[in-house]
């Protein structure tokens, strides 16, 4: 009730503006939910779990500059 008449007390500009601007934030919630979902965030789940899982390799030389 309160949005009809928030429509039809406005004008035609004012009517496209919140239109524009709902459209904007639609948008950006699809893409915020889209990182979530999509292949880019599958290869940094299974990146993080790789790295969890692995130990990084050390350089033996590092360890004989500190026994000097």
């Amino acid at each position: 009730m309160l949005l009809a008449n928030l429509l039809q007390s406005s004008s035609d500009d004012q009517v496209a503006v919140i239109g524009g601007l709902v459209a904007m934030f639609l948008a950006g919630g699809v893409m915020y939910l889209s990182y979530f979902i999509g292949p880019e965030a599958r290869r940094q789940r299974a990146l993080s779990r790789a790295m969890a899982v692995r130990p990084m390799p050390q350089s033996s030389r590092q360890v004989h500059d500190r026994a000097a």
